[in-house]
């Protein structure tokens, strides 16, 4: 019994590979590289989203605090109910807008703006990473 055995294995590593092995084998190597980027973008574009969302809320609840507290739609109701007071001390009016500008809210969402920006940049790099591998590779199936 043992020697039919060993006989078996004898011819099994005298047959050839088969041709497209090494093909099928680089293949899905090639895909399960793809998926593990996909999901990263994924994961990342998620993240940003979520992020996006809390920081939108929180932003949007400072700014209506400092705008119910400063001056600024006292001056903003007045631009519209008298415009002729407005264009005759314009100067005044504009500096008057300035001065009462919730500042820190202004900031904030100048800096979610970049935020904002940012991801979407990281993502745009990310994304033409993952189409230049792809490209590369040339998987079977596309996860884009």
């Amino acid at each position: 019994m043992t020697e039919n055995l060993e006989q078996a294995l004898r011819r099994l590593q005298q047959l050839p590979a088969p041709n497209a092995l090494l093909e099928s084998i680089l293949l899905t190597i090639a895909q399960q590289k793809e998926l593990r980027l996909f999901k990263r973008h994924v994961t990342l574009c998620s993240l940003a989203f979520f992020s996006f969302i809390s920081l939108t809320v929180a932003f949007h609840d400072i700014l209506r605090e400092e705008m119910t507290t400063s001056a600024f739609i006292s001056y903003l109701s007045l631009a519209y109910q008298d415009t002729d007071i407005f264009i005759s001390h314009w100067q005044n009016a504009i500096l008057s807008f300035l001065d009462a500008l919730p500042i820190y809210s202004l900031l904030a969402g100048l800096f979610l703006s970049g935020f904002i920006a940012l991801i979407f940049h990281f993502s745009v790099l990310h994304y033409s990473f993952v189409q230049k591998h792809r490209s590369r590779s040339k998987p079977a199936t596309s996860f884009f």
